[in-house]
């Protein structure tokens, strides 16, 4: 039954958001990725990684493996089209490259670790989504990275780690401090010390 009625419609949905996607990733990887190397202090992969376009309706369809890398992606959700589609690939195989944030910000925070465990997250939704807003940007294009425009991210669960994010990291991309500056800032505005 599912093939019959249901695969063909959905197959196609998932086939066309490939081709735009792709497309998309093709013209901007050239400036994107060795910005993201930069930024993440990690190289972009230097062999093929699998991808793929589901047939999900939300965003939390979209999600990355490490051992192998593999991404999965949502070709029906609404934040994931357009150049957003771009960006989600950009960010789901960003996962690999941000060991190195992860590792320093966690040892900073030490036992605020556990209370602000997914502000490496936040940090890596701003910073891939700036990087490609700035690349659109060169090229006229007007764009509204995903940490601004999905509704559980800046507008949710992560609003109080907006402005300390903004604030530090916007400077780190302009080339103003360290990484390790930019972490410790961060912490500070998360978890002031007394």
């Amino acid at each position: 039954v599912f093939e019959k009625y249901f695969w063909p419609e959905e197959d196609r949905v998932n086939r066309a958001w490939i081709a735009s996607v792709t497309e998309s990733v093709k013209t901007t990887a050239p400036a994107v990725i060795p910005r993201l190397e930069t930024i993440y202090e990690a190289k972009w992969f230097s062999y093929p990684v699998r991808a793929d376009a589901v047939w999900v309706g939300n965003w939390a369809g979209n999600f990355t493996t490490d051992d192998p890398t593999h991404s999965t992606l949502s070709s029906t959700d609404a934040v994931d089209q357009d150049w957003s589609g771009a960006e989600a690939v950009f960010h789901e195989f960003s996962h690999v490259l941000v060991a190195t944030l992860t590792a320093k910000l966690n040892e900073k925070l030490g036992d605020a670790a556990r209370r602000n465990g997914t502000l490496w997250h936040a940090i890596q939704f701003y910073l891939t989504g700036e990087v490609v807003r700035d690349v659109l940007a060169s090229r006229s294009i007007d764009y509204e990275p995903m940490v601004y425009s999905a509704p559980n991210l800046f507008k949710g669960l992560w609003r109080g780690y907006r402005k300390p994010i903004e604030e530090v990291w916007e400077p780190y991309l302009r080339g103003s401090y360290s990484m390790d500056d930019a972490i410790a800032k961060t912490v500070n505005a998360v978890v002031p010390t007394k």
